[in-house]
């Protein structure tokens, strides 16, 4: 008996050990035996599902668990889906991505980026890209945002799957005070950036990429993650401000940092560089906030929860469309 598959009686009950969840048969979403594409819940699960296979294919590297030891391949065999390249770190050896048919997944470290899309464009070269998915989970999600946007420049635009990226501002839903007091830090902010930013690039405003703002990527957040939550801030902060008339303000506060709009008015950046743009920046996207609390078995920044079987549970997800409409008009965002 492997390690993976040990329980541990007590008092009568059965506690499962902290690598059953690397079990697809105990932790996966075993419970979808017949898939619905057009299905969106269905859609995720499969996503998350491919995504953790990535994770446990390195733990079985990591512990040495090979044939019928490994435990990743159920994660993508359950959905009819073949592993056919893992993407490797050059440094320390370590798998962090994977090709699994016209799937995905990546870690954004060092060199990871590059190498990773590049893989994402041979994928394409080859394949019809209407039928190629990206996804990744946490710093994953950050190299899916970059990869994304990157292949709209060349035309493409793949749909992605965004588990819990990370945003590098303040969660202020997880902060104490009425959403008056912040709503008015986020103003504020908004409005202090868009200072130095017109001061910065002689009062240009610079207009949304069209491309970008037609790739529309499925982003998941959960309220209670202090990783991931700031997006749902910034969206708020869209809508707020598009509602006010103050669109433009806003675009400009949150187009670059301070740093790299001082680096481009010292000519060591291009302004069309995506380096050097937030990658929270999203004109579109369909965002679910998950609401549920998490548990010791389901944590807020886990992938986990994007398989949840409860309806129940399923019903404290809210969905967010966020839409730019034709240029002159006032962005569309719904935030329910």
């Amino acid at each position: 008996m492997g390690r993976g598959s040990l329980r541990q009686m007590m008092g009568g009950g059965v506690v499962a050990l902290d690598s059953d969840r690397d079990i697809f048969s105990i932790s996966g979403p075993f419970h979808l035996t017949s898939i619905d594409w057009n299905n969106s819940y269905h859609r995720t699960s499969v996503a998350s599902s491919l995504v953790n296979g990535v994770y446990i294919l390195e733990r079985d590297r990591q512990e040495r668990r090979v044939g019928s030891g490994s435990l990743a391949m159920p994660w993508w065999d359950f959905f009819n889906f073949s592993l056919v390249e893992t993407l490797i770190d050059d440094y320390d050896g370590s798998i962090y991505g994977a090709v699994i048919w016209t799937l995905i997944n990546t870690l954004h470290h060092g060199s990871r980026s590059m190498h990773a899309i590049r893989a994402i464009r041979n994928v394409v070269d080859k394949h019809n890209h209407s039928a190629i998915w990206l996804a990744g989970h946490s710093l994953g999600a950050a190299l899916v945002l970059l990869a994304g946007k990157t292949m709209t420049r060349f035309g493409y635009f793949l749909e992605s799957y965004i588990f819990n990226p990370p945003i590098s501002s303040i969660p202020l839903e997880q902060l104490p005070g009425g959403d008056m007091l912040k709503g008015m830090f986020q103003i504020t902010k908004s409005v202090v950036k868009a200072t130095v930013a017109i001061a910065l690039t002689d009062l240009h405003v610079q207009e949304e990429d069209p491309k970008t703002a037609s790739w529309i990527p499925y982003l998941y957040v959960n309220s209670a993650d202090p990783i991931c939550a700031g997006f749902i801030d910034y969206f708020k902060r869209k809508t707020f401000m598009s509602k006010i008339g103050a669109s433009k303000i806003e675009k400009a506060g949150s187009g670059k940092s301070v740093r790299c709009l001082l680096l481009e008015r010292k000519g060591k950046s291009s302004s069309s560089d995506l380096s050097t743009e937030p990658l929270h920046l999203l004109p579109s996207a369909d965002m679910i906030v998950n609401k549920n609390k998490p548990t010791t078995s389901m944590t807020a920044h886990g992938l986990h929860q994007w398989w949840e079987r409860d309806p129940t549970l399923r019903e404290n997800w809210e969905s967010c469309c966020i839409r730019p409409k034709s240029k002159g008009k006032l962005h569309q965002l719904t935030i329910q």
